[in-house]
């Protein structure tokens, strides 16, 4: 090999270190919303169902009268209850760690940035959290709308605008999905589709598999996450759309069991926040209420609210300031807290009351049950396997009381 008169540092680099951050940087987004505001309540565990007594109708037995009058009592009309049985969705998620790459997490220093029960927390548990802030909200519903497939094993799909959540598919490279027609009869994939990439910005997710499955895919299919469809919870976005019968009630007998829906709703403004607040009032609706929107949706709130905003005492004019971290809106029925979710698909919008959403379960994400770890040694190869497990469930008690904004659009 030649010499040099020059030394660099390909010469020097067997004697130059390399140079780590003190700890690793989680880049996932915070998505907790729902979990860390409606606590899972494990008091009454779920067993077979969940069951809560639920109130529908008032008592109709009122005699109307002329003063001094004497009229027969009319018969007696009771009010209605029903029991709603809510089942639970039990969800586990898995990781294997070769006892090689165990023992040197655990060593820690400077061979590992972490333990293996940190890795596990990181990965697993917020893995877990993920997939249930998903099923609370739109369990039973599809993550996207798809255009149509073609006759390859990578293919990349076209997502409906609006019907997919920015937050949940950043960072789902390699999550496995499945492919319904529109109407959830007739599956298209016959083997797991895989993403590739995403990018929530073009509104595409790129997807691998057999090339006879993606070439089965029409435009207008529904993306779901991979054998989930027919063993998720019933998510809030169809507890409040339901005309039907859900938790063995049916809510074409009860409007206090049938959710309020804003179609075409368009831009989204201070106005309508305070319509939709009317639609919930109207129907029984008391206290205070939590209004979940996408990130866009939460910049149209503020710009709406910084045009109608006057100059005032606090106006400098070397600074302006502008925007808002956090945004509460009044009305007669009490505080309206707008919360920027991350999993609210573009199209859509909810209006919840705070204090009648419940989270009935057996536990919350765990890799303990019954005093046992859920972590295992693996009986055909060389690692550990660990383990978390969740049973929960979500439960709208009067989804009249509730309002789902859908056909959100951003001029």
């Amino acid at each position: 090999m030649a010499s040099s008169q020059y030394t660099d540092l390909t010469q020097l680099v067997g004697v130059i270190k390399e140079t780590y951050a003190k700890k690793i940087k989680d880049a996932r987004v915070n998505f907790t919303i729902l979990q860390d505001m409606f606590k899972l309540d494990d008091s009454s565990p779920v067993g077979n169902n969940f069951h809560v007594p639920v109130l529908l109708t008032q008592s109709q037995s009122t005699l109307y009268d002329a003063s001094g009058g004497i009229r027969t009592l009319p018969t007696a009309v009771a009010p209605v209850s029903q029991d709603a049985q809510i089942p639970a969705m039990e969800l586990s998620e898995r990781m294997l760690i070769p006892f090689g790459a165990a023992v040197k997490y655990d060593a820690g220093g400077q061979v590992s940035f972490i333990s293996t029960t940190t890795l596990k927390m990181m990965a697993l548990n917020k893995a877990a959290k993920r997939q249930v802030e998903w099923s609370l909200l739109y369990g039973g519903s599809p993550v996207a709308t798809l255009s149509v497939g073609s006759s390859a094993t990578t293919v990349t799909y076209t997502m409906t605008a609006g019907s997919f959540g920015f937050g949940y598919l950043v960072g789902c490279e390699n999550q496995n999905f499945d492919v319904w027609d529109p109407t959830g009869v007739t599956q298209r994939n016959a083997s797991p589709l895989q993403c590739v990439s995403v990018d929530v910005e073009a509104g595409t997710i790129t997807l691998k598999g057999l090339a006879a499955d993606n070439l089965a895919v029409l435009a207008g299919d529904s993306l779901w996450r991979y054998l989930s469809k027919g063993f998720e919870i019933t998510g809030l976005a169809l507890q409040i759309s339901n005309t039907a019968t859900i938790f063995n009630i049916n809510a074409a007998n009860y409007s206090l069991f049938r959710g309020v829906t804003m179609p075409a709703v368009g831009n989204l403004s201070a106005a309508k926040v305070f319509k939709a607040v009317s639609k919930a009032r109207n129907r029984g609706a008391d206290g205070d209420m939590v209004f979940l929107c996408s990130a866009n949706g939460y910049a149209a709130l503020l710009n709406d609210l910084n045009a109608a905003r006057r100059q005032d005492y606090t106006y400098n004019k070397n600074k302006m300031e502008t925007g808002a971290e956090s945004v509460t809106l009044y009305s007669s029925n009490g505080a309206i807290e707008i919360i920027e979710h991350p999993f609210v698909k573009d199209g859509d919008a909810f209006l919840l009351p705070k204090d009648e959403v419940m989270r009935p379960g057996l536990t919350d994400v765990t890799d303990n049950l019954g005093g046992q770890d859920l972590s295992v040694m693996s009986s055909s190869n060389n690692s550990w396997e660990f383990r978390v497990f969740t049973a929960q469930a979500s439960f709208l008690a009067a989804p009249a009381h509730a309002v789902y904004l859908q056909g959100v659009t951003y001029a």
